[in-house]
């Protein structure tokens, strides 16, 4: 599954993030260091179908074995190992 292309822009930046962003916002950041492999998730207060939908086609795309669900209205990564709580903004490692 590629990402879709309506308002979606994505790229990589000179020090090597890569970046997809939907509308206006960067929805995923994906950065290597020497710390390792990190993706930062953004919804720009938008948490709706089509930035979940993007987001899991970034997952996809990357190779990471994640997925964004929702689960009574709460948002929810999973892998195959757990699950935890999606927080906006936050810096998570790839395993």
């Amino acid at each position: 599954m590629s990402i879709g292309t309506h308002a979606t822009a994505r790229w990589t930046d000179e020090d090597g993030v890569y970046h997809v962003r939907y509308h206006e916002i960067d929805i995923f950041q994906e950065i290597t260091t020497e710390a390792g492999r990190f993706v930062i998730l953004e919804d720009g207060g938008h948490k709706s179908a089509t930035t979940k939908k993007r987001i899991n086609e970034c997952f996809n795309e990357r190779g990471i074995p994640w997925e964004l669900k929702q689960v009574k209205g709460a948002w929810l990564l999973s892998s195959k190992e757990s699950t935890w709580a999606y927080v906006s903004g936050q810096q998570i490692k790839v395993l």
